[in-house]
């Protein structure tokens, strides 16, 4: 097989063409291409959602080799890399500590849940295409750009790329013909699961340990159609540990046992069955690395896709346990 790889270079919009030779056993990955403007570029919607599943069944050290070889740097890698760097003991108070994330606000952000705790996590956590986002949120699908605003992700014709790059202005580009809002974000705080009644597309349960500190394990379960292509849709599971410091959950280590299993359904009748488990892993945030579902050709985005039936076992060393069968 042979793919294209193009080489786009900003502000000139000149491509350049190689053809790289593979075998069908080769990865995936070796069809993508990285140009010197750190943009990663897929010849097809496949393609991108391909190299979406292998991305995210490595583990992070896989992951920024992968990214290194390509000389580029995700969003998702740059974000990690900050939040890394932050000590939580060093703020005095609660105000202090939303100041730091208010400043760096292109790198972190708060996230509320509906109990009113803050949890500060990195910017586009819950966005399965981060780690392959470049710095300005940006990648290129066919002739097709895409850019992730705090408010949600645009794309435009690659002609418009430049318009889209430089652009901040989430609500005026949605109101131009020339752009496509392709996903909405949403700002509500994250709801806790009580009951079966809550099923749906998404599903949060945390618990807390107050030892000489406290303690916050999470679970995020999720399953939605994919914004950029009409035939994809994900199932998620994200494992999230926290320690409250200076009234923030900061991300913190906590070795974890779990054992998760899902159904989900749509409304084309596409069934699909996923499940992950582990004993004595240590985790920070972890993402489960399951693959998305091709659901076929065409326009499916009415597909809507729903949890039928969920079972977890999530426990840390601090003592936090969730454990819960929802059908």
């Amino acid at each position: 097989m042979k793919i294209k790889f193009i080489k786009y270079i900003l502000g000139a919009l000149a491509f350049t063409f190689v053809l790289v030779g593979c075998s069908k056993n080769e990865d995936a990955l070796s069809t993508v291409a990285s140009n010197k403007q750190d943009i990663l570029i897929f010849k097809t919607a496949e393609e991108f959602h391909t190299t979406l599943n292998k991305v995210d069944s490595m583990k992070p050290e896989e992951r920024i080799g992968f990214e290194k070889s390509k000389g580029f740097k995700s969003f998702g890698t740059i974000c990690d890399d900050f939040y890394a760097t932050i000590n939580p003991d060093k703020f005095k108070s609660e105000t202090e500590a939303l100041t730091f994330i208010t400043s760096n606000s292109q790198y972190i952000q708060i996230l509320n849940h509906s109990d009113s705790s803050k949890c500060c996590v990195t910017k586009e956590f819950r966005n399965p295409t981060r780690y392959l986002m470049n710095e300005n949120k940006m990648y290129i699908i066919g002739n097709t750009a895409f850019k992730q605003f705090d408010e949600g992700c645009i794309s435009t014709d690659i002609s418009n790329i430049e318009a889209l790059k430089a652009s901040k202005d989430f609500i005026g580009l949605k109101s131009s013909p020339s752009f496509k809002v392709r996903s909405i974000s949403s700002k509500a705080p994250i709801q806790k699961v009580t009951n079966a009644a809550n099923f749906g597309s998404d599903l949060s349960d945390w618990d807390n340990k107050t030892t000489y500190a406290t303690f916050r394990i999470e679970i995020s379960l999720g399953t939605h159609k994919l914004y950029n292509g009409d035939t994809y849709r994900n199932t998620s599971c994200t494992i999230k540990n926290y320690k409250r410091t200076a009234g923030i959950f900061w991300f913190v280590d906590r070795i974890c046992t779990y054992a998760i299993h899902v159904t989900t359904f749509d409304w084309y009748g596409l069934f699909s069955s996923n499940d992950c488990s582990n004993t004595n892993e240590i985790i920070n945030s972890w993402s489960a690395p399951w693959q998305l579902l091709k659901e076929g050709t065409g326009d499916l985005s009415q597909s809507s896709p729903y949890f039928t039936y969920v079972n977890y076992y999530v426990k840390n060393d601090e003592g936090c346990l969730l454990s819960h069968i929802y059908q």
